[in-house]
């Protein structure tokens, strides 16, 4: 039987992805788990196994196009094997399918316009029917242009303004043509930051609460086991390792976070995934440390080190930047007193880590210095109210506290 290789859903922000090399030709025969191509979406390329064996009967989609996800990019099947409704397949998929520099450019022209203050639907039941035509011909979101006909309805002027506008290169922020500086394209990475940001910022809604943390017996436990870590080539016990391990025992204890949003569900994960936060030269990417309930101190280390690794030589995997319900940010190494990140989705939060700064506190009514480092914990208020987050906050400043990780 005919198999339809689709192009994959590797996330659940994912839309459609890169094919960047196909592993077999066509005619070429290929076994259950052989190395079949690989895909490109958001910041990794994942390499993708055969599910099934036979005979690469076509290749739909070429490398270097783009594919919205669910859509035949290739047909194993046998030798002699008919394949029903072939042509209707190929011409489904060729009807969506775009170059990269034409997916860019519906990237840049989406990017040109303002930002929407109307939803998508209506925006398009406002819109004249030749808006909508010239919208959907040049893959523009009507929502995100602004309407100058009556009432605000997008008409056809305002769809060729914006596609002008991408085309001269100006921005809806409004440049000054002839100031002086450099104009440097959007690479993939900082395209998909934006992305993912703008969609987060527009859609949770969140609320943040700011705990004060004595870092007195973490300070102390990492002082003193070190170099127990770091001997024999072993990793460094960072603070980071720390935060991810309390984060991981405060989620096993109170699991109110351990949650994301699914459509119109919220689902709670049974397994325990912490995201960390890597800045590289080219962006931010969030990977994920699994079960990071079920590893000690040492383990967390090492999954760490060898996903930062991955991350700065460009060989993350999909699993390795997916399925966290939180993620750790932490700017303490640039003195940051506090800060509140924005929430990678389909997360549930985000905790923000400040630096740890000696400061005046009161113990035992007598005024002592200590170690004190700000958390901020950020969450969407659509799948935790204020008071879980807050009794989660609660437990994480006791553990790393009282080092009950």
């Amino acid at each position: 039987m005919a198999t339809k290789v689709v192009m994959p859903k590797l996330g659940l922000v994912m839309r459609e992805g890169l094919v960047v090399l196909w592993h077999k030709e066509e005619g070429e025969r290929v076994e259950v788990g052989e190395e079949l191509l690989e895909i490109e979406s958001d910041k990794v390329t994942t390499l993708i196994e055969s599910t099934v064996s036979g005979v690469i009967r076509k290749i739909i989609a070429v490398e270097g196009e783009v594919i919205p996800c669910g859509k035949t990019i290739a047909i194993i099947a046998e030798p002699n094997e008919e394949i029903p409704g072939l042509d209707k397949i190929i011409a489904e998929t060729r009807a969506v399918a775009l170059t990269r520099e034409q997916w860019e450019k519906k990237q840049a022209l989406k990017e040109a316009t303002p930002q929407p203050e109307s939803t998508r639907e209506e925006a398009e039941a406002k819109a004249s029917p030749a808006a909508r035509r010239m919208a959907r011909e040049h893959g523009l979101d009507l929502s995100l242009i602004k309407g100058t006909g009556p009432e605000g309805r997008v008409i056809r002027e305002d769809v060729l303004a914006a596609i002008e506008a991408a085309k001269s290169g100006s921005a809806a922020s409004g440049a000054v043509a002839g100031r002086p500086g450099e104009t440097i394209p959007i690479g993939k990475m900082r395209r998909s930051i934006a992305d993912n940001m703008a969609r987060s910022a527009h859609t949770v809604a969140r609320v943040v609460h700011i705990a004060e943390v004595d870092m007195t017996g973490a300070v102390k436990y990492r002082e003193e086991n070190r170099d127990a870590y770091k001997r024999d080539g072993g990793p460094d016990l960072s603070y980071n390792t720390i935060l991810i391990k309390a984060t991981a025992s405060s989620m096993r204890e109170y699991p109110a976070l351990n949650v994301s949003l699914e459509g119109d569900s919220i689902r709670k994960h049974a397994d325990i995934n912490i995201g960390l936060a890597v800045a590289l030269d080219e962006g931010l990417i969030t990977v994920s440390v699994k079960d990071a309930d079920k590893k000690d101190l040492m383990a967390i280390a090492k999954d760490c080190n060898a996903l930062v690794e991955k991350a700065r030589t460009g060989k993350l995997q999909v699993d390795d930047v997916t399925g966290s319900s939180i993620t750790v940010s932490s700017l303490g190494t640039y003195d940051i007193d506090c800060f509140t990140p924005i929430i990678n989705l389909p997360e549930a939060a985000i905790i923000g880590v400040g630096s740890i700064v000696k400061k005046p506190v009161v113990k035992n009514d007598k005024i002592e210095i200590a170690p004190i480092m700000k958390l901020s914990l950020s969450f969407d208020h659509r799948l935790v109210d204020g008071a879980p987050a807050a009794k989660f906050l609660q437990i994480l400043k006791r553990k790393l506290e009282r080092m009950e990780i």
